[in-house]
């Protein structure tokens, strides 16, 4: 029975490989079937994609100004902190509403290296020594 199981093993892997040959033959011999047939594929994702998902166009100018650009973030944090944190002004301390939330510094450094052997810039030990 042992003998058996390896010839059908050996036979199996064998039509397999006919199988795949055959295939790639195919594919070599007409590669305009296999781009047709991706092509139908992205098409048909895409129909089906927006068939359950149609495209909803957005009317409102407002939310056209507001952009995702770090300053734009910033600032509405700190009108939403400032509008958490706001107190009346009749009853608040006069130097509470002066005090700001927070402080924000950005360092630019421009330089230009004698040496084009410095890999690493600036940053590299021989600069820095």
């Amino acid at each position: 029975t042992l003998r058996w199981l390896v010839r059908a093993q050996a036979l199996v892997r064998r039509i397999a490989f006919r199988v795949a040959w055959c295939w790639l033959c195919a594919w070599a011999r007409f590669p305009g079937i296999l781009v047709a047939i991706c092509l139908l594929l992205v098409g048909l994702t895409i129909f089906v994609g927006l068939a359950l998902s149609p495209v909803a166009v957005e009317t409102d100018f407002d939310s056209f100004l507001k952009t995702d650009v770090p300053s734009s973030v910033i600032y509405d944090a700190y009108q939403s902190a400032r509008a958490a944190r706001s107190v009346s002004s009749s009853s608040a301390r006069r130097l509470e509403e002066v005090v700001p939330i927070y402080v924000q510094k950005d360092v630019v450094v421009v330089y230009q290296l004698e040496d084009e052997g410095l890999v690493g810039g600036i940053l590299h030990d021989v600069a820095l020594h």
